[in-house]
């Protein structure tokens, strides 16, 4: 075989593995998305074809009479004049030196152009020109790669530094071939060196690229670049010496037909779906741009999200997509070890593709802190602290922001601050009234921490200027009472949030994004007009805003705004009412958990851009998920708050009902197992689900009981309480991740411990939940008596006139679900806002009207036998919503109680040493559960290793945040 058909042949062979290498990573990765041992599988496999791609490609160019100088140098002009030529034309600050950098490569490369390409006559300064030429493109193109905010744009270029990093190593390994007759001299070790360096980079630079975009980028590299080269490299051919026309003709049509090739890979939607950047852990975000997909194919988005996936453009820089992770304070920012323990948040959050992110809120000063000790960014000592975090994101291929927030009249600590001495209902402190001197200071106060944020590496900042905290105090003439310039007329109520915008864009600079958390609807008595919020909006857009995020609701409105029961999206209504009254983009937010949800809002012109926080402690990769067309596999928040903002309220650390590794990242670690072992789960409820799923996920052999016929044991019950309905997100993504991870699920099955025991299980998990108690009250076998899961599971008819035993959460959830009018309150938002209150024709100052409520279909008596108050043991954000709730339907809540007996008359009860009967139809016992551990003790005697979980473990209340993260963290050890 000739040299030349050897170079044909191999660079054939060569353009396969290069294309296998994509196939294997995406179509392995898409259809086994969840399973981490085969996705590292399909990375190595993947490492190892692009390596031989690699050598191949090189070897081939060696054999043959191929020269790239030429088309090297064409290659570099090509990508790097159109990036100066876009840098140059923005003259937005840092970017200038990008675009003088960018033309002066193109000069080298036009340099390249004009030298001798012959190889016999490239001598050692012309190599040396050629290695100068070659590295300096390659940094232009690195440099214009982490410029760049289109994942795929970016990965073309560092797919074009990757060609010109092969093809050069190919031109200096033909060189080195054709000496290599007169012996290697010393002179040819700096082109060895040069092979070894391009081909090593070749390859990083080629996985780079493959890793930042859903372009298989790889096929990118080589199968398109790289066969076009050598085209253009045949026709050369073909015009020179005739021993060499008919072979260059071959070469040029055999690399067409490859570059064809690849050219079909890439708009095959399969291979298209972005790759598992979090798994990869590298320096370039995921794609998840529909528009970015037009761009490449030339044909319309291939995402089911084209709007939520399409970059933003903010002038100065492009956000990749439309999704903002917004503020919460996850309580690890005043932590020891706090801000390593972010970095790890914030970057897995960031690998999941999210456009941009926002801190919690930092107080610009001391008295804006939440709490004594709490968060502050005053100090360059302080800012420094923050590297950690805005390092970790930016190396994770993400952009976050810093949400600067003064706490104003809800700080709680004595030396707390308001525009007016009014003090909070929901606070026991009386705030300072600011003198005109400290407002002055309390500006520069924020300006200076946006500077120092800017300094520590953040993005942007977010200035909070909603919910009720300082900002929104000084805006409310209801909390404002001062007469200076700083109050009285709406102009000088605002003039405070606007002289910080203006202020902060003054000192941070032009190219850094400035966030303002405007409070389109108060809630709150004397609160904004409608008039009044577009005013404040056109003034905050004067004053150099990037964006205007959405504020609903102060923390004192007695409204839910982000409860479980809010219907999804429903306070959007008003970001669009403002929609037109600014140029800038309008971010909308509260109980956006679906990107489904996110979609519509924004094809219906809601917003330009949504926010959601919650729904990133559920799932860190719900945007690559989304972007890859597994929706189905995205952990979704159902707005319970009993992790997050229950945690945050009582000093804890936040985390996540259905994720408990959030904010537990570096401690809550699912690495893949050491030793496989096969395990028995008896129970699906949320701790036998929560394990089962952990456990596979590492990689063990997993088997999971249960007696019933459906997965989610108590979540079941749960799910059927109106404003609880989201459970059924939980229960759908279990189901799916049971299948994805090879789970062996038996239903309909009460496992012996016999059966398990002569099963071969390396060890038994036993979930196997609760069942009622029942309370030693005579009569307790009365007809008229039900528990609760006769009511909620089994349907069991209920009279008009009914009294609950016991006023937990179970008893709150039966009162509820007993008085429900039926008309989906929770699921439709013109009724839950006509039940509570909202005027959504913002006729009336802070958006309220009366509620409007329909009468209850029973008589309901919520009885308990402590004194204190009526479910003061409920979650501490959510706790008033279920007792205003009540109240609104007439539900009589009694403490103190002595359940004397029930017969026909009724149920007798003593209160306060007074007897009366409650006439009631029917008695609903929520008198509390019992573990059911049958079977863990059966096992125990047995001599089997048994673990027990969940209400099996612990049956105090139904307790799924605790089930879920006891299953986890099991898990975790095994």
């Amino acid at each position: 075989m000739s040299a030349l058909a050897l170079s044909v042949l191999l660079s054939l062979v060569s353009a396969v593995a290069y294309a296998a290498a994509a196939i294997v990573q995406e179509r392995v990765a898409a259809a086994t998305p969840d399973s981490t041992y085969l996705r590292q599988s399909a990375w190595w496999v993947s490492v190892a074809l692009n390596g031989l791609g690699a050598l191949l490609h090189v070897v081939a160019l060696a054999c043959g009479p191929l020269t790239l100088v030429q088309p090297l140098g064409a290659l570099t002009i090509v990508f790097a004049l159109p990036m100066a030529a876009v840098f140059v034309r923005r003259k937005a600050g840092a970017a200038a030196w990008r675009g003088a950098v960018m033309a002066t490569a193109g000069l080298a490369g036009l340099l390249a152009l004009t030298t001798d390409a012959d190889a016999d006559s490239v001598g050692g300064g012309q190599r040396t020109l050629l290695a100068a030429v070659t590295f300096g493109g390659m940094a232009v193109l690195f440099l214009a790669s982490r410029a760049v905010h289109r994942p795929v744009v970016r990965s073309v270029l560092l797919a074009a530094a990757a060609g010109v990093s092969f093809g050069m190593a190919s031109v200096f390994t033909k060189l080195v071939a054709e000496d290599w007759d007169a012996g290697l001299q010393l002179s040819e070790v700096p082109s060895l060196l040069a092979i070894a360096v391009l081909a090593a980079a070749g390859l990083l630079l080629s996985q780079a690229s493959y890793r930042g975009a859903g372009l298989a980028a790889p096929l990118a590299t080589v199968t398109v670049v790289n066969p076009v080269v050598a085209a253009t490299v045949g026709l050369t051919m073909f015009g020179e010496e005739f021993r060499y026309g008919t072979a260059g003709l071959v070469l040029a049509l055999a690399s067409g037909v490859v570059a064809a090739g690849g050219l079909i890979l890439l708009t095959t939607p399969a291979v298209r779906r972005p790759p598992l950047c979090n798994l990869l852990h590298n320096r370039v975000p995921c794609s998840t741009t529909g528009a970015d997909d037009t761009a490449v194919s030339g044909g319309p988005p291939m995402s089911d999200y084209p709007h939520l996936l399409s970059p933003l453009d903010l002038g100065f820089t492009t956000l990749p997509n439309r999704v903002l992770m917004g503020s919460m304070h996850i309580g690890l920012e005043e932590a020891e070890n706090g801000f390593e323990r972010m970095a790890a948040f914030y970057a897995e959050r960031a690998r999941g593709g999210v456009g941009l992110m926002v801190t919690g809120g930092i107080s610009p000063n001391d008295a804006g802190r939440p709490y004594e000790g709490g968060a502050k960014l005053t100090t360059e000592a302080e800012a420094a602290q923050h590297r950690t975090v805005t390092d970790a994101v930016h190396a994770a291929g993400g952009r976050i922001a810093m949400q600067i927030l003064h706490f104003g009249r809800y700080a709680y600590h004595q030396d707390l601050v308001a525009p007016s001495a009014l003090q909070a209902p929901i606070s026991p402190f009386v705030p300072h009234a600011l003198t005109d001197d400290e407002v002055e200071q309390t500006v520069e106060d924020f300006v200076r921490a946006a500077h120092l944020a800017k300094s520590a590496g953040y993005d942007g900042v977010e200035i909070m200027g909603s919910e009720g905290y300082l900002i929104n105090e000084f805006i409310a003439g209801a909390v404002n009472r001062r007469t200076d310039r700083w109050g009285g007329s709406y102009e000088n109520r605002m003039r405070f949030p606007v002289e910080i915008v203006r202020r902060t864009r003054e000192r941070v600079g032009a190219d850094f994004i400035l966030i303002y958390r405007l409070s389109m609807l108060d809630l709150v008595p004397g609160g904004s007009t409608l008039e009044e919020v577009v005013t404040l909006a056109k003034a905050i857009e004067a004053a150099g805003a990037t964006l205007i995020n959405t504020g609903i609701g102060w923390h004192e409105a007695r409204i839910p705004t982000i409860a479980t029961s809010v219907p999804r999206g429903a306070y959007t209504w008003v970001t669009k009412k403002l929609m037109g009254s600014v140029s800038i983009p309008l971010i909308t937010s509260n109980r956006i958990n679906t990107p489904e949800v996110a979609e519509r809002l924004l094809a219906e012109g809601r917003a330009d851009m949504v926010s959601m926080a919650r729904p990133f402690l559920a799932d860190p990769e719900f945007v690559a998920k989304a972007a890859a067309g597994r929706s189905e596999t995205i952990n979704t928040c159902i707005g319970c708050n009993q992790a997050c903002l229950d945690h945050t309220f009582s000093g804890k650390i936040t985390s996540c009902l259905v994720n408990p590794r959030a904010c537990n990242e570096t401690e809550l670690v699912l690495s893949p197992t050491k030793r496989r072992k096969s395990l028995a789960v008896v129970g699906a409820g949320p701790a036998g689900l929560a394990f089962a799923v952990s456990a596979a996920e590492r990689g063990h052999a997993v088997t999971l009981f249960d007696a019933a016929a459906e997965i989610g044991g108590q979540l079941n019950i749960a799910k059927r309480v109106p404003g609880k309905e989201e459970f059924d997100e939980t229960l759908r993504y279990y189901r799916t991740q049971l299948e994805l991870r090879g789970v062996d699920v038996r239903l309909n099955t009460s496992a012996t411990a016999d059966e398990l025991t002569a099963g071969g299980y390396d060890e038994v998990v036993v979930a196997t939940g609760v069942m009622p108690r029942t309370p030693e009250i005579p009569g307790s076998d009365h007809p008229s008596v039900v528990t609760y899961l006769d009511v909620l599971r089994d349907g069991a008819p209920v009279g008009e006139r009914v009294a609950i035993v016991g006023a937990g959460g179970i008893g709150f959830d039966v009162a509820e679900y007993l008085t429900d009018g039926g008309d989906a309150a929770s699921l439709d938002p013109e009724t839950y806002f006509r039940q509570w209150g909202v005027d959504t024709s913002y006729s009336e100052r802070g958006g309220l009207r009366a509620p409007e409520r329909p009468k209850p279909p029973r008589a309901v008596h919520l009885l308990q036998r402590k004194a204190s108050k009526v479910g003061a043991g409920l979650g501490k954000t959510t706790g008033w919503i279920h007792r205003t709730e009540l109240k609104h339907r007439g539900v009589t809540m009694v403490p103190g109680v002595s359940y004397d007996r029930i017969d026909d008359a009724g149920l007798h009860i003593t209160v306060d040493g007074t007897s009366t009967v409650l006439p009631v139809d029917t008695v609903v016992l929520c008198a509390g559960q019992e573990p059911r551990r049958d079977l863990f003790e059966e096992l125990t005697a047995a001599g089997a290793t048994v673990h027990l979980i969940g209400g099996a473990d612990v049956a105090a209340e139904l307790d799924a945040k605790r089930a879920i993260d006891q299953g986890t963290r099991l898990a975790a050890t095994l």
